[in-house]
């Protein structure tokens, strides 16, 4: 990992992986070693932006450029484009043989720039150079280093680093995984305003909370894997709701779930409950459309 500058426009001082965006040439380049066809066909999901094979190319740049470090095969590259001549006369061809998709993260609306983001996982025994040696590396980072997993958090991440951290202190193994997480903001077209309801007064904390529903479907993810979670809520998991109620729970969250076991579909309810609590007395109100 390595750290941005303070001046950089997107994350600055923040610790991040090498990587970098798509160029222009990337997709002239030949990989001598493709992606496996399980990373082909997931990098195709959802995807009207570059080929899979030409977002290998670009990560295996970016890893050489900014770590000055070799993912690729040892045989003479004649005619290689002047960009990557640095890497050619090193002995190399660019080879994605041992390179796995691992994650997918769209930056959310409101930052400065917005990235359509893919992670690879390269196990650094197919690396070639000296590991600790990062002399040949551009100046885009600075700080590199190697740093174990369990060190990784006291370092200045992103938010998205810490769940890709997350998820990759699960593997037992690096290879193409199970499934590959994709971290988007869920579309507003999917999700419903629900519920309302106000902390009775007298609480330490009072809130004016909404509850949205939202379809298990549209959510993208292994659903039953929250180790990218933080550390705010323990034993995470799906309730059926005929035995939520051997949870402890909190009183407006009881009415809650009473109101959502009455539903027979997931869409726009017909008027929105609100629980209102004021000094003398509560009221339970119903939201319509003026």
């Amino acid at each position: 990992m390595g750290q941005r500058g303070s001046k950089a426009a997107f994350m600055p001082n923040k610790f991040v992986f090498p990587g970098g965006a798509v160029d222009e040439g990337d997709s002239n380049i030949h990989l001598v070693e493709t992606l496996t066809e399980k990373c082909q066909a997931r990098l195709k999901q959802e995807n009207q932006g570059p080929s899979p094979k030409t977002l290998a190319v670009a990560a295996i740049r970016e890893l050489w450029e900014e770590t000055g470090l070799f993912l690729g095969v040892s045989e003479p590259w004649d005619d290689a484009p002047q960009d990557w001549s640095d890497f050619a006369n090193a002995g190399f061809r660019p080879s994605a043989n041992n390179m796995y998709f691992f994650f997918r993260a769209i930056t959310p609306p409101g930052k400065s720039r917005r990235f359509d983001a893919r992670f690879f996982l390269v196990d650094a025994d197919h690396l070639s150079g000296d590991l600790d040696d990062f002399s040949g590396a551009s100046d885009e980072l600075s700080h590199l280093q190697w740093v174990p997993l369990d060190e990784v958090r006291t370092l200045d991440l992103p938010f998205i680093t810490s769940i890709v951290l997350g998820e990759l202190s699960g593997l037992t193994s690096i290879g193409p995984p199970a499934s590959v997480p994709f971290f988007k903001r869920p579309s507003a077209n999917n999700m419903y305003f629900f519920f309302r309801a106000i902390t009775p007064p007298g609480k330490s904390r009072r809130f004016d909370a909404r509850f949205f529903l939202v379809d298990a479907d549209h959510l993208s993810g292994d659903l039953d894997d929250f180790s990218g979670a933080s550390d705010e809520l323990s034993h995470l998991q799906w309730v059926p709701l005929d035995e939520v109620r051997t949870l402890d729970l909190p009183f407006i969250t009881s009415i809650v779930l009473g109101e959502l076991s009455g539903l027979t579909s997931i869409g726009p309810p017909a008027s929105v409950p609100f629980f209102k609590n004021e000094d003398e007395e509560s009221f339970f109100l119903r939201l319509k459309n003026s």
